[in-house]
């Protein structure tokens, strides 16, 4: 099967792409299109442009395997001097249906492992179980675990404890001979095992908190000590070997020894941190926000941050490359895949489409089997059942494609009827966001596209030069440093069109060292998971997670509109409102007969349905005016959690069209639905709404 993905989901005209494609056709046929629309059901269908792009093939495409799993390596941690050495840590197992590992290091003998099997801890020495508990672990119950080994004397010592029982832990002795030391690399690996060419495996679901090394076998009153109060609280530290915590100020990847022999490492596949660990005898815990390092880290064995898979083909984009939308396509002997990207402008012209990335990234490989197809959405739950905090684009997502159609709690549908209120037909991804494309495309408008990326990178700067800035159809994901470059935008004259629903909602956090890393951990929305009540906070950024509005930047303050409600019935029309044909706002309509607007649209059959805003005085800045409102009178339209209980006929379960002009000069114009953009390429671009998003953007640029 043919998948692949891109470095970045954007370049710049003059520069180069890379993709990397895994698949059974060694040379497959690869080309570049510009893509215009892509529902291919009702309308003017699936429209793109073919390129005659340079493009290289770099090496042959093969079938691609993927490491997955998160877990820490530690070179150097293990001395091979024949020393006595113990390992301990606490563990929060999450999954003991499996065979988990908590640390692992290479002998002669071959992998020597600290391992959880059946439930139960204990040591084994390649295939050979050395040592095991007669007593079972309980998943989601924190547990000390300690492994002694003298090799001289032939002594493994396995110890095992409860949290909250001051006596113990419990101990389990055995003399074997002989007892091979650790290879010469002296690594040790945390929560999994090495693989081939020195990358390891993650083989643990759980938390791991506080890891130490001693160069001793303390007796049952030093163990008890230790698990009491840890490696600080004895009189053990002359020695600590290493002890450790994750993450630091200039890399939350790094492995961190507190002890004077700086054996650090490296956390592996991006695995949770700022989550909450054991809680201490004394009563102490740490506040909820805190800095790196960590003392505890969530490990999972599908954590994903990059497949790693070789450079097959490099795009070279023209310097003449107009800005916009655009996709590799992949076809061979086993199927097609289609990798899309953008090209950004150099020069911003006075009009800039908003592609929403972030957004695309949060909901890619949404439904789709893990094996096949790498890499969590931020919808999924882990393997153990925990969020998913941390999601890489680095992955092929057949979700992101111009075709594909998703669901967040159905199957995923990549074809429908086109028959108006068929859930197959809704969309909210990149064929969404060609909506939009589509209108500008025609309108005749000189305009670029830029992302999320772009935009959360560069600031304000972004958007210099632009007049107008078009959000598509589901902008949901943004960051605070996304917010701040649309605000001066906005102070600064610019103006802004809002084609969506649910947009600017979700608390977003980008990696600064690795930015194809994505952090959001929800609370209080409408949601499929919550973050741990403890573990709200982003490490990331120093932020609360959550939504925007609870973090006192509702996206009202933007857009004059914020999330309502949801339809999944038959999209409807909005009903103009009597300020509509008042002499102020006339000049909106020009050209507008009927007084319902967006009655037919590909995406659910009409303007607003899946989700949509609502105007609230107390939140949008005033001045804002209501021009039209969608009022459902019944069906599956129904309010979002955080608006409380009520479904339609209900006046708070509605979408309302607004209009704004700003103090410095500029309009903000909301549509407030996330299938009101679907609307816009309807006979051609000749029907209502079109006709009103148009005569607002010539005002705009006017």
């Amino acid at each position: 099967m043919a998948r692949g993905y891109l470095d970045a989901f954007e370049v710049l005209p003059g520069t180069s792409l890379a993709a990397r494609v895994s698949g059974q056709d060694a040379a497959p046929h690869v080309h570049v299109r510009r893509l215009v629309h892509a529902d291919p059901n009702l309308g003017p269908g699936a429209l793109f442009e073919e390129t005659s792009w340079p493009l290289e093939q770099l090496q042959p495409v093969e079938e691609q395997t993927v490491v997955a799993g998160s877990c820490a390596i530690i070179p150097g941690a293990l001395t091979t001097d024949g020393r006595p050495l113990t390992f301990a840590t606490w563990i929060w197992p999450t999954v003991l249906r499996e065979t988990s590992v908590v640390a692992s290091w290479m002998t002669k003998s071959g992998a020597a492992r600290l391992a959880i099997r059946n439930g139960r801890p204990g040591f084994v020495l390649g295939e050979e179980t050395i040592l095991e508990s007669p007593r079972e672990l309980y998943e989601r119950q924190w547990a000390f675990l300690g492994l002694g080994l003298d090799a001289s004397a032939g002594l493994v010592k396995l110890a095992w404890g409860q949290l909250g029982r001051t006596g113990g832990p419990y101990e389990l002795v055995r003399t074997i001979a002989p007892l091979p030391p650790p290879t010469s690399d002296g690594t040790l690996v945390l929560g999994g095992h090495t693989e081939s060419e020195g990358w390891a495996r993650g083989q643990f679901d759980g938390k791991l908190h506080a890891p130490f090394l001693l160069a001793e076998i303390p007796d049952a009153i030093g163990l008890m000590e230790l698990m009491n109060w840890g490696i600080e609280g004895t009189s053990r530290r002359r020695a600590i070997l290493g002890s450790w915590l994750f993450g630091s100020a200039d890399s939350l990847w790094k492995v961190v020894d507190q002890s004077a022999n700086n054996h650090h490492g490296t956390l592996i596949n991006a695995p949770a941190l700022g989550v909450s660990g054991p809680l201490p005898l004394d009563g102490t815990t740490e506040p909820p926000m805190t800095a790196a390092p960590y003392a505890t880290v969530h490990l999972h064995r599908d954590d994903l941050e990059s497949c790693r898979w070789p450079r097959t083909h490099r795009i070279a984009v023209p310097e003449s490359a107009r800005s916009g939308f655009y996709s590799l396509h992949v076809s061979g002997s086993d199927g097609d895949a289609e990798l899309p990207f953008i090209v950004t402008p150099e020069v911003n012209p006075l009009v800039l489409l908003l592609a929403p990335t972030f957004t695309w990234q949060a909901y890619a490989n949404l439904g789709r089997e893990a094996d096949r197809y790498p890499g969590l959405s931020h919808y999924a739950l882990h393997n153990d059942g925990s969020p998913v905090y941390v999601t890489t684009r680095l992955k092929p997502s057949p979700t992101l494609e111009p075709g594909a159609r998703l669901e967040v709690d159905s199957v995923d549908a990549f074809t429908g009827t086109g028959a108006p209120g068929d859930e197959a037909t809704a969309t909210h991804l990149l064929m969404a966001d060609l909506y939009a494309n589509y209108w500008l495309d025609r309108s005749g408008i000189d305009f670029g596209v830029v992302t999320d990326g772009v935009l959360h990178e560069n600031g304000a700067r972004a958007l210099r030069g632009a007049r107008v800035l078009v959000l598509s159809a589901h902008p949901e994901y943004w960051t605070a440093a996304m917010l701040d470059a649309v605000e001066h935008h906005l102070d600064a004259g610019g103006s802004l069109i809002y084609l969506g629903g649910n947009g600017l909602y979700w608390v977003t956090s980008i990696d600064h060292e690795r930015p194809h890393l994505m952090e959001v951990r929800r609370w209080r929305g409408s949601q499929t998971w919550s973050a741990e009540r403890d573990e709200v906070a982003h490490v990331f950024e120093p932020q609360w997670g959550g939504t925007w509005a609870q973090s006192g930047r509702p996206p009202d303050s933007i857009v004059s509109v914020g999330f309502a409600g949801f339809g999944w019935d038959t999209g409807i029309g909005y009903q103009r409102t009597d300020a509509s044909y008042g002499p102020d706002f006339a000049w909106v309509f020009d050209g507008v007969t009927s007084a319902v607007i967006g009655e037919c649209g590909l995406n659910m059959g009409g303007a607003v349905a899946f989700e949509f805003d609502r105007y609230t005085p107390d939140l949008a800045p005033v001045g804002t005016t209501v021009l039209a409102s969608a009022m459902p009178t019944g069906g599956f339209f129904f309010r979002t959690f955080e608006s409380g209980p009520g479904r339609a006929p209900d006046v708070e379960t509605r979408a309302d069209m607004t209009i704004r002009h700003t103090p410095a000069g500029g309009i903000v114009f909301s549509l407030g639905s996330v299938t009101a953009s679907g609307c816009l390429p309807v006979e051609d671009g000749k029907n209502d709404l079109a006709r009103v998003c148009t005569n607002v953007l010539q005002r705009m640029l006017a």
